[in-house]
């Protein structure tokens, strides 16, 4: 396994010496809520172009900014990455899980934010209860909800 890390402000120079005009940055990673607060500056200094109108540039992150990322075993991922897998599933009817406002057969960005807000925090607890048992259920004050953190700035688009 390799240990690596980049860091936000390196992201940002990145983005910004990036030609494209769409951007979806998905950071699964302990506090990663840090890097949306970040990119917020990118995209403030994307603004400054002007090309935010035509432009979309959203930032999906495992946690808020003091929170660890829990890795489940049994999900193969990290939360918010089998989540997001799972939101692009298409289903027997043909439509991924996040296609769900207007139902069209195309998942846009608004579409996953609505579907990890609602499904990270649900399916972490669930997981953290299978794990702890009724330990979890005695002190349940003492666990914090994974809370993704999603930025958006600029224009919604299709990303399936």
């Amino acid at each position: 396994m390799i240990d690596a890390s980049v860091s936000a402000d390196y992201l940002v120079e990145l983005l910004l010496e990036s030609p494209a005009r769409r951007v979806v940055l998905i950071v699964d990673a302990c506090y990663s809520g840090m890097v949306a607060e970040r990119i917020g500056r990118f995209a403030q200094m994307r603004a400054m172009k002007d090309l935010n109108k035509k432009t979309g540039v959203h930032v999906f992150a495992a946690t808020r900014g003091d929170q660890q990322a829990p890795e489940f075993r049994e999900l193969g991922h990290g939360l918010l990455t089998y989540t997001l897998l799972q939101a692009l599933e298409k289903m027997p009817d043909g439509f991924s899980r996040a296609d769900l406002a207007p139902r069209d057969g195309h998942v846009t960005v608004s579409e996953l934010q609505v579907f990890i807000s609602d499904t990270v925090p649900r399916l972490g607890n669930q997981l953290l209860r299978k794990v702890m048992g009724r330990n979890l259920q005695e002190n349940f004050l003492l666990f914090d909800p994974v809370t993704p953190v999603v930025g958006s700035f600029g224009k919604d688009f299709v990303v399936d």
